[in-house]
């Protein structure tokens, strides 16, 4: 970043060390070099990885997405009984105007894994190419899919990764509608305690997709 020091060592020699001249000159550009800073800001700000608070918000009405939901999210909050779905790092602490029996407004991490989903469904072109390439690439590869078509009008898709909050996993499960076949019924299977382990399947050793010893078994969780 340019500062004020850089403008000063330009002014000449017989001007440089005149208190009042560099005064004025610092009076002069202080404000234009702070503006300077503050744009340079702003695509960090609003970076969708980035942003927090008003600026998500911000980026939300971009993608055409608010942060509060109609139904509420249920079995999302914080609890000690259910340490695998809704214990620590998994459940979302209970807002001070949520509803108990579930969540209405997003936190920033759930709406920011909302908006993600949403951008995907706003760009994908149907097919499963460009479904892959768009979840490794909005979720920085901390996220991946596998889809299977059983050829009998339902489908499986494998999530593998980061696991998810609890809140994510509604999300997920909720925003599913837009990137399948009409008619056609959807199987998801996800790891619900494991980080970046590849999920159990026969004869399979792919990156996403392994067997024994060095997979885990994925639990359906809609279908």
């Amino acid at each position: 970043m340019t500062d004020f020091n850089t403008y000063l060592k330009r002014v000449p020699s017989e001007h440089r060390d005149k208190p009042k001249f560099a005064e004025t000159l610092r009076s002069l550009l202080g404000p234009v070099l702070e503006l300077h800073v503050l744009m340079k800001r702003v695509p960090i700000d609003y970076d969708l990885d980035n942003a927090v608070g008003k600026q998500l918000d911000v980026v939300g009405e971009w993608v055409g997405r608010n942060r509060y939901v109609s139904i509420p999210i249920e079995a999302v909050f914080f609890t000690f009984d259910d340490t695998e779905i809704t214990g620590f790092d998994r459940g979302v602490w209970c807002g001070e105007y949520d509803a108990t029996s579930g969540m209405t407004k997003l936190d920033d991490d759930s709406y920011r894994f909302l908006l993600k989903l949403q951008i995907l469904a706003n760009v994908w072109d149907g097919t499963p190419e460009k479904f892959y390439d768009g979840v490794r690439s909005l979720f920085n590869g901390t996220l991946s899919v596998v889809i299977e078509d059983h050829q009998d009008m339902t489908i499986s898709i494998g999530v593998v990764g980061k696991a998810l909050s609890s809140a994510q996993r509604a999300l997920f499960l909720q925003q599913i509608a837009p990137f399948k076949p009409a008619g056609v019924r959807i199987n998801v299977f996800m790891l619900t305690q494991y980080d970046d382990v590849p999920l159990f399947a026969f004869d399979m050793n792919t990156p996403l997709l392994q067997g024994f010893d060095t997979s885990g078994w994925a639990e359906i969780i809609a279908n």
